[in-house]
């Protein structure tokens, strides 16, 4: 079972897409790392998890706790992270 099950998540910007696809998944208690080279997604892809990315287009899925967190409402994702940060989606 996982935790988190992200599958195909794309993130774009002003009609050009930086990030193409990425999947994982993490299971309770494991620990997964975020490599590459410097501009090659990672902070964005981390991000977009949270909703933390203004005018960003997000596509795909990412099951958290049964719930796709890219579909969530500002509240619930508050709820999940426990961050008061101004959400933009």
């Amino acid at each position: 079972m996982s935790l988190l099950d992200v599958r195909d998540l794309r993130i774009g910007f002003g009609g050009k897409e930086l990030v193409h696809g990425v999947s994982f998944q993490l299971k309770p208690h494991e620990k997964v790392a975020l490599v590459g080279e410097s501009g090659s997604g990672k902070s964005i892809s981390a991000m977009s998890l949270l909703h933390l990315l203004p005018g960003a287009k997000v596509s795909g899925e990412a099951r958290f706790a049964d719930r796709n967190l890219l579909t969530l409402k500002p509240a619930e994702i508050r709820a999940i992270s426990g961050s008061d940060i101004g959400i933009i989606f």
